[in-house]
């Protein structure tokens, strides 16, 4: 991957990021997309690698125009390229990006896992000690949230529901004592 993303790096107007298998190319110009094709079948032809244009998708930075897209289909029409969609979002390594991705839209997923999560242990929290249910808390719950918080801090709302989730899991019952 490293000698892929050195060679693509030739190209004046690419910018490619890469973990693994994955790579996301930055671009201004559609027409870089021709200087790619060459380096991307030579590099497949030399390890088997390929690209899945299914999951391959192309993500404006900016409001994308009907003639902007008639001009990409020109562009790429006769080449593996062909088929190449627009998109406003994707979900790259994890994490959704995008035009106008809020950090409620970043953290809907890791949070509706946490909710599942937390939902399928409230049964469970009265067998726990308030000790265990804070490490429960640390070690099983707040981690489903840590890929994404690398990233950026969560947004209020939905902090504030993590907050009343978390208090309700860690509370019990009041037991009262009569003294009589």
């Amino acid at each position: 991957m490293d000698i892929f993303l050195f060679l693509i790096m030739a190209i004046e107007d690419a910018d490619p990021k890469g973990f693994a298998d994955d790579i996301a190319i930055g671009m201004i110009n559609f027409n870089t997309l021709t200087y790619l094709s060459p380096i991307i079948k030579d590099f497949g032809f030399a390890t088997g690698l390929k690209i899945n244009i299914n999951k391959t998708k192309l993500l404006a930075t900016s409001s994308v125009s009907p003639i902007t897209i008639n001009e990409l289909n020109n562009i790429v029409d006769g080449t593996e390229w062909a088929g190449l969609e627009f998109t406003d979002r994707y979900k790259y390594l994890g994490i959704l990006i995008g035009n106008n991705i809020t950090r409620q839209d970043l953290f809907a997923g890791p949070f509706s896992k946490f909710q599942k999560r937390i939902s399928s242990m409230m049964h469970l929290k009265y067998k726990f000690s308030l000790t265990k249910r804070i490490l429960i808390c640390n070690i099983i719950l707040l981690t489903i949230l840590g890929y994404h918080y690398q990233f950026c801090y969560i947004d209020n709302i939905t902090l504030l529901q993590i907050e009343s989730l978390l208090w309700s899991f860690l509370s019990s019952p009041i037991k009262y004592f009569s003294l009589k």
